[in-house]
């Protein structure tokens, strides 16, 4: 099916060839090395400030503003220029041409790949950005276009993110002046690409990385359209006369964005079968992967839902309701008479608007974890999924452990039975998970009334997953401690917890610092002397290995970088172990050299390991964008252990339930960069003071388990590598890896593989540990 879809793209850049193309009311000032336009001019007004093309590939990004070679025009008339240029993997092919009745300038595009080409990696934004659009400062406000073609003029304040452009359900943008009467649209014209290779609109430009981690082969050509249509004092009369000059005339076919999403929902379902068939509803088993309302459960049926964990585990399963009659008021009970703890949620679908979208297509994504009862299921509702959680303590009897989930209707009918097995393994997974995560508690005042940073910290640990608690420590003017005794008590409940990486607040940092001169003397004794105090409590606890100063971030200032250079000296000078936390971006900084935690995307990290090899200790550093909604469920799954195969020791996002209260509507929306791909739903969407998990959260969970088992089996193979136990467990963890991950960039396989290869390395842990 073809189709169209009207959309704005709002920031980046994009650029062409020294000299200018005129036509008509455009003006394209093209850049000096030839690939782009640097400006874009229309009626005599800047409209559009840069473009550029951009990708990211091999762990780094590459754009058409470097690295180019071979630029040439190949046709050039007085309406259309048509360049081509080599820059990495690419040879690209850039054609633009002004158009009239409407005025609009349509820029079409090719990438044909020189060979294979591993696109993206664990630290997105992966994939291709094409174009990248830099808009004037004085467009503020943004059109959203209807499908009855009538505008509506937004400020940024009505976007979440204040990343304005989202397309949002089936609307599309434009940019405007804050008066509404200037501006433009952009404009693409579905009919041009293929169904399965549609670009999803990004705040920055067209995103061509539906999914994160994919090979883009020999010889594959990326292609790109779109039109840039301004409008002076008549915005609803552009649009209208650009649809029909560019556009199928049929609506449905021009807003449909679900093609992908519709694709999508066919996919069999790997990890299900059928474990109950009534009268009244069907009910299918399996694990933590995406299921639709549409998706068809297999034809395989079972007689229990069987699970497998080791000792100290959560344990996921989904339960999948169907109902052939409609039903109310169902509602579920558990029985795990062995087990302490035992949860059922609804999967609930994510809101549209949410930026966690970006990499996805429109659609209904199951993602929020809500109260589990359902008022009312009807027979042509389709599918509801239910996710199972059941907790493992570290004390368990290893065996078979039998349980039963009962769902009722109204008060106390019992329609179904489903029955557990689970089936525990005679060891136990270490308390600190070997992989350190910090997803951090960070929020807006405006939330504070809904939100308590300690039940989120709480609840990840519940999950095995580790994050930096903040410590308060405060210091007199001197750099005395006011309150030791408390900092000593912290130190022992975090450690007592599991916590793998929490840090120590109200330091020294240079927003916080008493001292205005914090290059002095009295700075450097203010610094000394807090550390000295804070290092020995730390020795005392031993929570040296655990704890680290976040005292080397923000520092993309040449000057404040500096400062944090003579800081980690002086701190160095008297606590040598205290170890220093650095984030690094591109340009590397400086301050890598005194930091023992380096931080930053791969393609930074890459060039700091080859810098200082096995010195360091390296952490990702990004946004969220493994966990960004409409991926596969495997995307942040397989995180962890793609992450351990770079040797990098933990995973940093800025924040996971990072949200903000909208000005107009009172609603929760993610607050800014930082929230853009929170793991929690706030509290309008669960029960008051319970935080709302989400299925990225719980894939997230299960690529650390997975890393564990991983890293307890190849410990446990390096103390026996002889026998005939320990080569097989070698063969077969060599093989399974290479084989679902065969690089960082790269993963394979479906739900149903990851969890056999974790049965797989849970039967040979057992097996080495009995030896």
């Amino acid at each position: 099916m073809r189709k169209f879809l009207f959309l704005l793209v709002t920031v980046g850049s994009f650029m062409l060839c020294g000299g200018e193309l005129t036509s008509g009311k455009f003006r394209l000032v093209i850049r000096e090395n030839g690939t782009a336009p640097r400006e874009i001019y229309y009626d005599g007004s800047r409209l559009i400030r840069n473009l550029f093309y951009s990708w990211y590939v091999r762990g780094d990004w590459f754009s058409d503003r470097s690295k180019v070679q071979n630029v040439k025009v190949i046709s050039q008339s007085e309406n259309q220029l048509k360049i081509e240029y080599s820059c990495m993997d690419f040879l690209v092919q850039a054609e633009y041409t002004v158009l009239s009745d409407p005025d609009a300038l349509k820029v079409e595009f090719y990438l044909k790949s020189f060979r294979d080409v591993r696109l993206g990696g664990i630290d997105p934004p992966g994939g291709f950005y094409l174009p990248l659009i830099s808009r004037d400062k004085r467009f503020t406000h943004y059109y959203t276009v209807e499908k009855d073609l009538s505008l509506t003029l937004k400020s940024k304040d009505d976007f979440p993110l204040l990343l304005v452009g989202f397309a949002l359900d089936n609307c599309a943008a434009a940019v405007a002046t804050p008066d509404g009467k200037e501006g433009y649209f952009i404009l693409i014209d579905r009919r041009f690409y293929d169904e399965d290779k549609e670009p999803t609109i990004e705040p920055g430009g067209l995103c061509y990385a539906k999914e994160v981690c994919r090979i883009i082969k020999k010889d594959e050509v990326i292609k790109g359209q779109f039109y840039i249509v301004p409008f002076k004092d008549n915005a609803g009369s552009a649009i209208k006369q650009a649809i029909g000059k560019f556009c199928d005339p049929d609506p449905e076919k021009r807003w449909d964005l679900l093609s992908s999403y519709r694709k999508r929902v066919r996919e069999p379902l790997s990890t299900f079968a059928v474990v109950a068939d009534n009268d009244k509803f069907t009910a299918g088993c399996g694990g933590t992967e995406h299921v639709f309302p549409q998706s068809v459960l297999p034809p395989k049926k079972v007689d229990r839902i069987a699970l497998e964990s080791a000792k100290n585990q959560p344990v996921f399963a989904q339960i999948v309701l169907k109902a052939k009659e409609d039903l109310k008021d169902l509602s579920f009970i558990l029985s795990f008479p062995t087990l302490k703890e035992a949860r059922i949620n609804r999967i609930g679908f994510a809101p549209s608007d949410y930026p966690g979208t970006a990499f996805a297509t429109a659609g209904m994504y199951p993602d929020i974890l809500q109260n589990a009862e359902i008022a009312e299921l009807k027979a042509a509702d389709g599918n509801v999924s239910l996710l199972l959680t059941l907790m493992v303590p570290e004390n368990i009897a290893a065996g078979i452990h039998d349980g039963s989930v009962k769902i009722i209707s109204g008060k106390d009918t019992v329609i179904g039975t489903l029955d557990v097995s689970l089936k525990i393994y005679d060891f136990a997974l270490p308390k600190r998970s070997s992989f350190r995560t910090a997803f951090l508690a960070w929020t807006f005042g405006t939330y504070e009334k809904n939100f308590k940073a300690e039940q989120y910290v709480a609840d990840q640990r519940k999950l095995r997953i580790t994050t930096p608690v903040e410590i308060t420590a405060p210091a007199d003017k001197e750099g005395n401690l006011l309150k030791p005794d408390r900092l000593r008590r912290d130190l022992k409940a975090v450690l007592a917890a599991g916590d793998t990486c929490f840090r120590l607040a109200d330091v020294f940092m240079w927003r916080r610092m008493p001292i205005k001169d914090k290059m002095s003397k009295e700075a450097e004794a203010y610094i000394k002397n807090y550390t000295s105090q804070v290092y020995a409590i730390m020795k005392e606890t031993g929570a040296l290995p655990y704890v680290w100063f976040l005292m080397a971030d923000e520092t993309h200032r040449p000057d404040l970088n500096q400062k944090h250079i003579v800081w980690c000296k002086w701190v160095k000078e008297v606590a040598p172990e205290l170890r220093i936390f650095s984030t690094q971006n591109h340009p590397l900084f400086e301050i890598a050299d005194h930091a023992d935690i380096l931080c930053g995307p791969l393609s930074s990290i890459q060039k700091l390991q080859a810098k200082y090899g096995d010195s360091k200790e390296y952490w990702l550093y990004e946004n969220g964008f493994p966990f960004t909604l409409g991926q596969s469920e495997v995307i942040p799954r397989s995180m962890p252990l793609r992450g351990r195969q770079a040797k990098l020791a933990g995973y940093h996002q800025w924040s996971s339930c990072c949200w903000r209260t909208g000005k107009k509507d009172g609603k929760f929306r993610p607050g800014y960069f930082h929230g853009t791909a929170a793991v929690y739903y706030p509290p309008e969407f669960g029960t008051s003071g319970v935080p709302v998990r989400s299925m990225r959260l719980i894939n997230c969970t299960q690529g650390i388990i997975d890393f564990d088992s991983v890293d307890m089996l190849e410990r446990l193979i390096a103390a026996d590598p002889g026998t005939a136990v320990g080569k097989e467990a070698a063969e077969y963890l060599q093989k399974e890896m290479k084989k679902l991950y065969p690089d960082v960039y790269t993963i394979s396989g479906t739900s149903a593989d990851w969890d056999l290869f974790r049965k797989g390395v849970f039967e040979r842990i057992e097996k080495l540990m009995k030896k």
